[in-house]
């Protein structure tokens, strides 16, 4: 009897088991921030300057859309993005966009000539492709750091991962831009 009810729980253990997939590694970020919903495809320097401004803000855009987008979709953006709105006026005053734009065109153009310098050294060309990544494949993202002076640059690109296309950062580099060098930070 006791053999029987040995053999059962194995062979019910052996046929209840099954191959799950297991994955790897998971990058999961929850940015709990409010968003401002956008579509279209804006110049990628813009882009990078309007998200770094937005994070000083204590908000992101989130892209909903390409460059068509049904009038669902644009009817519920424009729901969702007047309360951020709101709540952003409420926070920063009545002008904040104003102030917003003018910070946004500020670090469009420190965004250009920092890539321009980026892609013009040497050292930086070898390290990108030390990564693999053409002359000019790497992209930067730059946050001005007020309190130590410093511009800190991170290098991206696109990579896919799981199937899906997911931001990936190779490495963060910093600029003084007083003594003009680059240096790691620690």
């Amino acid at each position: 009897m006791v053999n029987y009810f040995l053999i059962a729980t194995i062979i019910l253990t052996l046929f209840s088991c099954k191959n799950a997939s297991v994955k790897i590694h998971q990058r999961v970020i929850v940015d709990s921030t409010p968003k401002l919903l956008i579509a279209g495809l804006p110049e990628r320097i813009e882009t990078n300057a309007m998200n770094t401004v937005a994070k000083k803000y204590g908000f992101h855009y989130e892209r909903v859309g390409g460059c068509v987008v049904s009038k669902k979709l644009s009817d519920s953006m424009r729901i969702i993005n007047a309360i951020t709105y709101q709540y952003l006026e409420n926070k920063f005053g009545k002008y904040w966009r104003n102030n917003f734009n003018r910070e946004v065109d500020i670090i469009s153009d420190l965004q250009y000539k920092v890539e321009q310098c980026l892609n013009n050294n040497e050292d930086i060309i070898k390290l990108n492709l030390a990564f693999k990544k053409d002359e000019y494949q790497m992209q930067y993202e730059i946050e001005p750091d007020a309190q130590k002076e410093i511009i800190i640059i991170n290098a991206y690109d696109f990579e896919e991962i799981e199937g899906a296309f997911q931001k990936v950062t190779y490495y963060t580099i910093s600029l003084d831009p007083k003594r003009k060098q680059l240096f790691f930070p620690l």
